[in-house]
């Protein structure tokens, strides 16, 4: 709610903090917390971690909802039913789908995360799948485990297409006339920046101080980690634009039930995943990039369903009409999508712990692989410096790709 406020004071800068704990590793927040005497053993924490961390896959699509309500809608609820009633009248159910499609994402994600139930010793499905395939080599009992959950995310894809896909498809189309914007009550200015700076600081501030605190021996991590970090940008890299260069072209029909899909290709577990690629393509060097890839190919997906949505279909039919480029249609009036898609992607993938296990070339390893073995050597010191080194990595694309936003819609 706090973002929808067109003058919270520092909203930029608070709606890229907000977004940290999605670009950041959850087994990064979760070794953060175990500094301070967690106990382990516990699921309470693991769907704590998880929840923090993959937030703002619900908050943005609530805040993008509330972005395209029209004014005219939120004038009439004034008028008839009063201010205070314009939440619970019209943004909540106006949100609310988006705000369930959100929800399906993250517990799609929670189902198969195996990095923050490992560190916690927490027994899960994605545990359990990936014992059977690397401990056990029991791929059809790790096939059979895994048909109860995807059965169920079916059946939530299923609900997802019949019931929140036409809900949230009309916000989608172009709007008439102006859109809602919201401001914040007379006096209310300070409590809501105290409010989003106590937010900040207990989300991303307060675990990152904690590695900070713990991480020295940076030039011994750095040397020892330097082939580690070069396999993760660049297979990270490529993952990013394949994903993109998928996405784009998977999402240019512009159909809703592609959210279905999204759904299942994030509730896919990576360990089956990789075991897949690795009878496919066993020993290629496109092995992890390819695998990355496919893992996050919903987001971009996703993002680019919803960009190509909002352009009005005459619009695109006169660009194809003046330019007939396909440049010009689907990566000049989409360059941001582009650009911030791959960034979530190459963030999601430099942090993705199960494929960088399963997937990596003989003799090499990624730097999320490197941090969880030296954390199960013993070395917290070698591991907090190599946690701050993967959070400016994952950090980086997002922050030139805001710069560069800003700069291009600077006037």
């Amino acid at each position: 709610m706090l973002l929808s406020f067109r003058d919270l004071p520092g909203r930029a800068l608070w709606a890229g903090v907000f977004l940290v704990p999605l670009l950041v590793p959850p087994y990064l927040w979760t070794l953060a917390w175990m500094r301070l005497g967690l106990p382990s053993h516990s699921p309470g924490l693991a769907a704590l971690v998880l929840g923090t961390c993959w937030s703002p896959l619900v908050t943005w699509p609530a805040l993008l909802a509330v972005g395209r309500c029209p004014d005219s809608q939120a004038d009439a609820v004034r008028l008839t039913r009063g201010e205070a009633m314009l939440w619970p009248a019209l943004l909540g159910p106006v949100s609310l789908p988006f705000m369930l499609c959100g929800a399906l994402a993250v517990f799609c994600l929670a189902t198969v995360e195996y990095g923050v139930p490992s560190l916690l010793q927490v027994d899960t499905f994605a545990l359990e799948v990936f014992t059977l395939l690397n401990g056990y080599h029991d791929l059809a009992a790790a096939g059979r485990a895994t048909l109860a959950p995807l059965v169920l995310v079916l059946a939530l894809a299923f609900l997802a297409a019949r019931w929140l896909m036409p809900r949230v498809g009309p916000l989608l189309h172009p709007q008439g006339g102006a859109c809602l914007k919201l401001h914040l009550p007379p006096g209310w200015r300070l409590p809501a920046f105290l409010v989003a700076l106590l937010l900040a600081l207990s989300l991303v501030g307060f675990p990152l101080g904690i590695l900070f605190r713990e991480a020295d021996r940076f030039s011994l991590a750095l040397w020892e980690a330097g082939p580690d970090i070069l396999t993760s940008l660049l297979a990270c890299s490529l993952a990013a634009v394949l994903a993109l260069l998928l996405g784009a072209w998977l999402a240019a029909g512009r159909s809703l039930a592609l959210g279905g899909m999204a759904l299942v290709l994030l509730a896919w577990p990576p360990a089956l995943l990789g075991l897949g690629w690795n009878l496919w393509l066993g020993g290629s060097l496109l092995l992890l990039p390819l695998g990355l890839a496919v893992r996050f190919l919903s987001l971009p997906l996703l993002l680019f369903l919803v960009a190509y949505r909002m352009v009005p279909v005459s619009m695109d039919d006169a660009a194809r009409i003046c330019r007939g480029s396909l440049w010009h249609r689907f990566v000049q009036m989409h360059w941001p999508v582009w650009w911030v898609g791959g960034s979530l992607v190459f963030a999601l993938a430099c942090g993705e712990l199960t494929l960088g296990l399963l997937l990596s070339p003989p003799g090499h390893a990624t730097l999320a692989v490197r941090i969880f073995n030296l954390n199960h050597y013993g070395q917290p010191d070698l591991v907090a410096a190599l946690c701050l080194v993967q959070v400016a990595i994952s950090l980086s694309p997002m922050l030139a790709t805001s710069a560069l936003i800003a700069m291009r819609e600077a006037p």
